[in-house]
């Protein structure tokens, strides 16, 4: 998710899904460990780029 342009924060108030005692700062700091690995951030962004290009596609074939 903040790969994908959210804030650390919008992703805490999204909910609470962390799992196997993960902390939030845990997560932050491999978002950071992405950000700084310009190959595994742009191959991460380009998932989710495909990852919302599916969900438009699903949603278009489920509108009548």
């Amino acid at each position: 998710m903040r790969i994908g342009g959210l804030s650390k924060e919008q992703v805490i108030k999204g909910g609470t899904f962390l799992n196997y005692s993960i902390t939030w700062d845990d997560a932050e700091k491999v978002f950071v460990s992405l950000s700084d690995n310009g190959t595994a951030f742009s191959e991460v962004k380009a998932v989710l780029k495909e990852h919302r290009e599916l969900e438009l596609r699903v949603t278009q074939l489920a509108t009548p």
